[in-house]
C-alpha cells in the first residue's frame, strides 16, 4: 500500500464500538495505521538503503509486544485504554495490509520475507500496475473512506 494506510485506519475506527467514535480515538486509529511507515525516515536520511519493510517496525510481533507494554502502562496509570487499543489495532492493520508486497511475518522466529506480489512495484508497465488487484483494492479503500467520511459528516 502506498496511499491507503491512513484511510484504512479511518475505516477501522468506524468499525469500533460507538462509544469509541471520538475524535481522539479515531485519530489514534489513523495514526496507528501509518505509524509503521515512520521507519521510512531511515531511508530518507540515507542511514539505510534496504527496504523499510525489512525493519522490525514492519513485523506483527513488534507491534503486538508494544501493545501489551502500552496496555500495562495505561493500566498502571489508570488511563483510558481505548486510544491504546485503537492505535495498536491500526499498526497491526498496517502490517497485515503490507503482507501482499512483503514483510517478515514470522519475525523473530523466522527471517523469511513473505510477499504475494514480488514484482508489483518494479518491472511492470503503468497499465499493469494500475490494473493490479492490489492497487485496485487500495483505490477501493480510499473511495470507501471518502464515502464513510461524507456519510458521517452529512448526518451531523
Amino acid at each position: 500500500m502506498v496511499l491507503a494506510h491512513g484511510p484504512a485506519g479511518y475505516i477501522l475506527s468506524r468499525c469500533l464500538p460507538t462509544s469509541w467514535q471520538t475524535t481522539p480515538i479515531v485519530g489514534m486509529a489513523i495514526l496507528g495505521s501509518i505509524a509503521p511507515d515512520f521507519d521510512f525516515i531511515v531511508n530518507i536520511l540515507g542511514i539505510s538503503s534496504q527496504s523499510h519493510r525489512l525493519f522490525i517496525t514492519h513485523t506483527p510481533s513488534f507491534w503486538i509486544i508494544s501493545w501489551v507494554i502500552a496496555l500495562l502502562i495505561a493500566k498502571i496509570g489508570r488511563a483510558d485504554a481505548r486510544p491504546v487499543h485503537a492505535f495498536f489495532m491500526g499498526t497491526v492493520l498496517h502490517v497485515l495490509l503490507d503482507i501482499p508486497t512483503g514483510i517478515k511475518v514470522w519475525s523473530p522466529f523466522s527471517e523469511q520475507f513473505v510477499e504475494l506480489f514480488p514484482d508489483l512495484y518494479f518491472g511492470v508497465t503503468l497499465v499493469e500496475f494500475l490494473t493490479h488487484p492490489y492497487v485496485i483494492a487500495e483505490g477501493v479503500i480510499i473511495l470507501a473512506t471518502i464515502l464513510l467520511w461524507r456519510q458521517q459528516h452529512v448526518r451531523q
